[in-house]
């Protein structure tokens, strides 16, 4: 690692939004390096990245992951990158923040008054409000899928000339769950 680079932890090691992160900090024109990479399944604990991820960039294939525990205790790392799902994150994203910014993708911070929930089109002022605040860690959370494509055209029309309330309905219960039509009545 040359100086001058952000070194960002990532805690969530499998998955597509992990696999995505890395892909995405693998080009080196955005001069950051890959830390520490926790799993929450203890079963993977030291295996290597590369294994785990066939789509792992090569430069990190051969890193050892940590445990949430591990990555919790903390590291020079300032900056975390959470991919977690909702109960490993709701276990460990605060303890993992302790002196750190965590930037996550788990719903389970979206509404907490102690989180930035950020749509960088639409409020990235909050990550400056966050820091204003005296807390011993920071998150910042993304907001849901439809939330966020969403807000990007409504905010400057809400700006605009207001927005009083929107109805929106999402078939992500029903197609979650495996339905392969959207139930009669509904």
């Amino acid at each position: 690692m040359s100086s001058g680079e952000l070194v960002i932890d990532q805690a969530g090691a499998t998955g597509l939004v992990a696999e995505k992160f890395r892909q995405a900090i693998a080009d080196p024109a955005l001069r950051l390096e890959l830390g520490s990479v926790a799993t929450a399944q203890s079963d993977r604990v030291g295996a290597r990245l590369g294994d785990v991820d066939k789509t792992c960039p090569e430069q990190w294939a051969d890193k050892r992951l940590v445990s949430l525990e591990d990555l919790a205790r903390g590291s020079d790392a300032p900056v975390v990158f959470s991919g977690l799902q909702t109960g490993p994150a709701a276990e460990y994203e605060d303890r993992i923040a302790r002196g750190r910014l965590v930037i996550t993708n788990a719903s389970v911070n979206r509404m907490r008054p102690d989180a930035a929930l950020v749509n960088t089109f639409v409020n990235s002022g909050q990550i400056d409000e966050l820091y204003g605040q005296d807390l011993p860690g920071r998150i910042i959370a993304g907001g849901n899928c439809l939330s966020t494509i969403m807000c990007t055209p409504l905010a400057p029309i809400h700006r605009e000339i207001g927005i009083v309330s929107l109805q929106i309905e999402t078939l992500q219960g029903w197609s979650g769950t495996g339905a392969r039509e959207v139930p009669e009545g509904a």
